[in-house]
């Protein structure tokens, strides 16, 4: 049976990976290289090596319907990328594995910055992130990029001037969930102009929602900024499908999307190629089940592959 998918150029054996975030530094790619995911995502990574938010910064409400999270963008940095990056790519290639760099930055021209260290050290595609809500400090560090057509635009002038130098490599966008369809056709048009953007991953966590530990009305469940955080898991999956599904009428053929938000699955894996994506990226149930989450999924993804009528 063949489950090949291509995005942005990219052939993968199957649609599923993991999602930006939860694969930071070489140790988490030599766990994932032997695991059942077609790609390995990396990042997401920032000019400064960062720490992140302190206290709490990850929880599951009861019986897993969301997570929060407000890990506030941990990474090592663009010197990490630079000393690392290289082995990273050449362990994911020895297990027949693209790897996928995810970057952000604080000003546009970082962007610039970031892409050109990923594909100097081989990134075989690099995943902007537009979309973060957790980086916080007692107050908030910078906007969230995806909700401003002119900064998004900004951030894009920087990109084709690495686009220019790196013809060959595709751009991918990670956008935020969207409440407003008229915004999010704005921001599919602006990113249409980009001749280098070829992939858009749809979507990052929902921002600032906010819940109580189990059985408690006084402690909250993430400790940063009041217990704020972005929701992710089950129960933003309609709005993930529902948001593919929009992308994909507003592009042609020509641009590969990629579906996040509540896989758990097989069936929800289907769901989502089914609305449009050609791909999918899996981050709170890998966080909760570890690398043996992909093998369960793809297995029921097979499973439901072959109990499917053949098309005559």
């Amino acid at each position: 049976m063949d489950t090949s998918v291509t995005i942005a150029g990219i052939t993968l054996e199957h649609p599923l990976m993991n999602a930006a975030g939860t694969c930071k530094v070489l140790e988490d790619v030599e766990r994932l290289a032997t695991s059942a995911t077609a790609a390995i995502v990396v990042g997401s990574y920032t000019m400064d090596a960062r720490v992140g938010n302190s206290g709490t910064t990850y929880g599951m409400s009861r019986h897993e319907r969301f997570s929060l999270n407000s890990l506030g963008l941990p990474n090592p940095g663009i010197q990490y990328l630079e000393k690392n990056l290289k082995e990273m790519v050449t362990i994911a290639h020895q297990a027949e594995k693209p790897l996928f760099v995810s970057i952000t930055g604080f000003a546009p021209p970082e962007y610039e910055l970031l892409l050109e260290c990923a594909f100097d050290s081989g990134a075989d595609m690099v995943e902007l992130n537009l979309g973060c809500p957790n980086v916080w400090n007692g107050q908030l560090q910078h906007k969230i990029p995806s909700f401003s057509p002119p900064t998004i635009s900004e951030i894009l002038h920087f990109v084709q001037r690495a686009g220019h130098r790196n013809p060959k490599k595709p751009i991918c966008v990670k956008l935020s969930p969207f409440s407003d369809p008229t915004l999010l056709q704005i921001i599919a048009r602006g990113i249409s102009i980009c001749p280098y953007v070829q992939c858009i991953t749809s979507m990052n966590t929902f921002p600032n929602a906010f819940a109580f530990e189990e059985n408690s009305l006084e402690k909250q469940l993430l400790s940063p900024q009041d217990g704020y955080g972005g929701m992710a898991g089950p129960a933003i999956k309609a709005i993930g499908l529902g948001q593919v599904k929009q992308l994909r009428r507003s592009f042609d053929d020509y641009m590969s999307l990629i579906g996040v938000g509540g896989i758990t699955s097989g069936w929800d894996m289907m769901e989502y190629l089914a609305v449009g994506a050609q791909a999918v990226q899996v981050a709170t149930a890998y966080c909760n089940r570890g690398e043996e989450i992909f093998g369960e999924i793809l297995t029921e993804y097979l499973d439901l592959l072959s109990r499917m009528p053949k098309k005559e």
